[in-house]
């Protein structure tokens, strides 16, 4: 079985002492990311992020200023619907 969250990826089976409702609470204290101010290392916690797609983020930052919006990564190449959808309950803009 596998527990899923854009920070953490754990691995349990049914047997295993780590009860469910344990990772549901731990999961929950995992915070949101700003998009906005997040480094390199931040933004690779998020699921489908690794340090290319961080490193288009922080230029496109760079380059057109603080995102306004959280949909407004779907303009940044290798962001398309899926990778959006795994991502924006765990990021923000501020």
């Amino acid at each position: 079985y596998k527990k899923f969250h854009p920070s953490i990826n754990i691995r349990f089976k049914p047997t295993d002492t780590f009860l469910t409702k344990d990772l549901d609470r731990l999961l929950k204290d995992v915070k949101s990311v700003n998009i906005n101010k997040a480094s390199a290392e931040e933004l690779m916690k998020l699921n489908g992020i690794g340090p290319v797609l961080a490193h288009r983020i922080i230029k496109y930052r760079t380059t057109h200023g603080y995102l306004k919006s959280k949909d407004e990564l779907k303009k940044i190449s290798g962001i398309g619907p899926k990778k959006f959808d795994l991502i924006k309950d765990y990021i923000y803009t501020e």
